[in-house]
């Protein structure tokens, strides 16, 4: 209900606001996928209207392939409608994950090499990160295939979250041991590593609660750390002394955190990240910082003159941290997404791969990840707002259907067929959408890549080194022997 609040003080605001939302127009065969899209979307432009602010609905047109089109028209309709032969989606079978992500791999760098794509023009979703991001990240490395497997965290596991968390928590009340060192320990207070770890050495052996800290310590090193960090918090808790209100709680952390450089300090510990080469750790918490700030002024903006206490603050920004979450792709990095189905945010892309097409991953409505972006999600659990409430079942299928139609050129599917496994029901809804559909053995995709198939001729041989005889099958041996 908040973020719709926000929402609505944007469009009294601002000069144009434009939201999109995915829209199937009434009568479609597919139109039940999109029903909760239509309603929460005609719920904002009534919102919109009663404002009295002039509005206008665009519907875009994709400049994609006409497989992808057909497949958006059609996964989920009923009855759907059959096209002719697919030219840009095909389906690979694998023995293992193993197999399977290699011939992923392969047809990544046949991309890249052959149509010029570059490595960002391309994503690879999977249906379990657990199952398939250690070995994607391995199998690419070794490859010399950048790639950046964004995980799923929250805005809460971030330093400057902590700090602006605990800020609040000291700015009235009883003093916490444990919140002052862990708010010191922040790297945004006027401390050195030396003097935290000097205070915290002391505080562990000769401190029982943080009212000590009101009092100097006996030691020179901890009591100079003790002093650095008390002197900023003592004048908040003295301004915090007049807060009453959400807004003036506020206002007194974001007068705090100026008066401490938080700013100019996150940026060197940015600067040094990237220096030593922690480029995806840097670009993480750098947005984290950017999304922590912009829900520090939605919460003054929608909160502003409710009387609140501290606790009750804290409380709301936790959830709202807790409720964020983060896949991070640096922008401008020539890298591959990768990522799994319920979290990946994917760009403006070329080709899509799908692994772990199987029954019971792909779709798994099991699952008690979300599926949809966060905002999304915030929007549909809105229920106070009067937006609809979606269950896991459709926000899986409009994950499959985001992926699937992501691509613009091309979109490839894979499943493990080892006997155990059973490919998903998805496969065969995609194959009756068309006349006929390219498939794939992932062992002989796997072998244009010249380091798989040196990995498959050193492992006939150590086995021929033991005793076991050369098992060597011919297109591997034909592959190794084309290279050069």
């Amino acid at each position: 209900a908040q973020t719709v609040r926000f929402i609505k003080a944007l469009m009294r605001t601002a000069k144009d606001t434009v939201m999109s939302f995915y829209y199937a127009p009434a009568g479609a065969a597919d139109a039940g996928t999109y029903e909760i899209c239509n309603e929460n979307r005609d719920k904002f432009l009534a919102d919109a209207m009663k404002l009295g602010l002039k509005t206008e609905i665009v519907t875009e047109e994709r400049d994609v392939s006409p497989d992808i089109l057909h497949i958006e028209k059609n996964l989920y309709a009923y009855p759907a409608e059959q096209s002719g032969r697919a030219r840009d989606v095909s389906i690979t079978r694998a023995a293992d994950v193993e197999e399977e992500v290699r011939a992923v791999c392969a047809q990544v760098v046949w991309l890249n090499q052959k149509y010029g794509y570059a490595y960002r023009d391309m994503a690879v979703v999977c249906g379990s990160a657990e199952r398939y991001v250690p070995a994607i990240a391995r199998v690419f490395r070794q490859a010399g295939v950048p790639c950046f497997a964004g995980e799923k965290r929250t805005l809460d596991q971030c330093a400057f979250s902590t700090f602006l968390l605990t800020a609040i928590e000291l700015m009235q009340g009883k003093l916490k041991k444990d919140t002052l060192i862990a708010h010191a320990k922040t790297g945004l207070c006027d401390l050195t590593e030396y003097e935290v770890c000097a205070m915290e050495n002391y505080v562990f052996s000769n401190v029982r609660d943080g009212f000590a800290f009101t009092f100097p310590f006996r030691e020179a090193a901890a009591e100079q750390a003790r002093e650095k960090l008390m002197e900023p918090l003592l004048k908040l808790r003295e301004d915090a002394k007049k807060a009453k209100t959400a807004g003036q709680l506020l206002g007194c952390a974001a007068d705090y955190m100026d008066r401490l450089e938080a700013a100019k300090k996150l940026n060197r510990q940015f600067a040094r990240a990237q220096k030593a080469g922690l480029m995806e750790s840097a670009e993480w918490n750098a947005q984290v910082a950017d999304k922590t700030m912009r829900i520090l002024a939605q919460a003054r903006e929608i909160l502003g003159g409710t009387s609140m206490k501290k606790r009750q603050l804290v409380g709301l920004l936790k959830t709202g941290l807790r409720a964020q979450k983060v896949g991070v792709i640096p922008p401008g990095a020539d890298e591959v997404a990768v990522g799994e189905i319920s979290y990946i945010r994917i760009g403006d892309v070329k080709a899509v791969f799908v692994l772990g097409a199987n029954d019971g991953i792909l779709p798994n409505y099991e699952q008690s990840s979300d599926i949809l972006a966060d905002y999304e999600r915030e929007l549909l659990l809105s229920q106070l707002a009067g937006l609809r409430f979606t269950g896991n079942v459709e926000k899986q299928k409009l994950a499959i259907l985001k992926t699937f139609t992501k691509p613009e050129e091309k979109l490839f599917l894979s499943f493990v067929d080892d006997g155990r496994e059973k490919p998903s029901p998805l496969l065969g809804k995609v194959c009756e959408l068309f006349d006929g559909i390219r498939q794939n053995e992932a062992g002989k995709l796997a072998l244009t890549l010249k380091q798989n198939a040196y990995l498959k001729t050193a492992q006939a041989l150590r086995s021929f080194g033991s005793g076991q005889g050369l098992a060597c099958a011919e297109e591997v041996a034909s592959a190794v022997l084309r290279d050069g």
